[in-house]
Formats: C-alpha cells, sequence, structure tokens
C-alpha cells in the first residue's frame, strides 16, 4: 500500500512539473502569471483588471461576460502584458478589451514555443465565457473565444498575421 501512494504522489508531482500549467483567479488590480518553457525561457503574464470607467471610450456593453442588457460592465481588463526573457511581447488593446468580468486566468506551457493564456469570465456559471489567446514563440498566433452554454454554436475565432 505504501508503494502506490508513493508511486502515485511521484506521479502527480512529474505532472505538475511538467505540465506547465500555472492558474490564478482574476480580481481587482494586477494578477501575475510566471512559469517557463520545456527550453527554460522564462514567461511572465501580467493582467490587470479595473472598474469599468463611466467615461470608459470602448462600447463594452456587448462584450464577452456581459447580460446583454444595454449595461457596461462592472469589471473590464485594462492590461495584459506578456514578458518573454525579458522581452515585451505583449498583445494589442483588441485581442482582449471584449473580455469583461473576468474570473480565472490560465498560463499553459506545454513545451519550447507554445504559449497559452486562458481567461474565463462572465457572470454566472454555467454561462460566461472562455477565451484562449495563442503564441508560438514571441508571435501572436490567434485569439478564440466561445460560450460556455453553447461553445459549438457561439464563438468567435481570430487569426493573426505578422510580416517579418
Amino acid at each position: 500500500m505504501k508503494l502506490i501512494n508513493h508511486s502515485t504522489l511521484i506521479l502527480i508531482f512529474v505532472l505538475i512539473t511538467f505540465t506547465g500549467s500555472f492558474a490564478a483567479p482574476i480580481k481587482i488590480g494586477t494578477t501575475v502569471l510566471e512559469g517557463k518553457t520545456t527550453k527554460g525561457d522564462e514567461i511572465r503574464v501580467e493582467i490587470t483588471a479595473v472598474n469599468n470607467p463611466k467615461e470608459n471610450p470602448y462600447g463594452t456593453e456587448n462584450a464577452w461576460g456581459t447580460k446583454k442588457d444595454g449595461k457596461k460592465p462592472k469589471i473590464i481588463i485594462s492590461s495584459i502584458k506578456i514578458i518573454m526573457n525579458g522581452e515585451d511581447c505583449s498583445p494589442a488593446l483588441s485581442t482582449y478589451m471584449d473580455l469583461a468580468e473576468p474570473n480565472e486566468a490560465e498560463l499553459i506551457i506545454p513545451d519550447e514555443i507554445k504559449i497559452r493564456l486562458i481567461i474565463k469570465g462572465g457572470q454566472k456559471k454555467p454561462s460566461g465565457y472562455e477565451a484562449e489567446i495563442f503564441y508560438l514563440g514571441d508571435i501572436l498566433i490567434s485569439k478564440s473565444v466561445k460560450d460556455m452554454r453553447f461553445p459549438d454554436a457561439i464563438r468567435e475565432d481570430i487569426k493573426y498575421t505578422s510580416m517579418y
């Protein structure tokens, strides 16, 4: 019995150590997620959430996570900063400005080049949304957002292209 328990603990440790997944709740202020690629490159994500100001120039009434009742959401993401090995690789405002009422963030680093930032939000479960911002190295590749009630029917997928 001790051998099974010891083996289980080692397996859990290995999965936690090598899956490269780091999660945290999003609250007013800055939420920080940090991790490393399998190559050892350091990744730091800073998500800043604020109370939605009355003078917000962006129309956030129909953003992901709102009730679609014409009222502005209470909490919005004001910035996402992604730092890879000390270099700023942050996405443009348009990548996250429509993600309102954020609740949780997860940074997934499965290997040396893929980086996935998952943001979950919305006012009530099981409804809400799940957004994925995907990088290959320091290049923003895509953003996908899906409604958690109807993930196959209600979604938004954006592909980015870069000229290097």
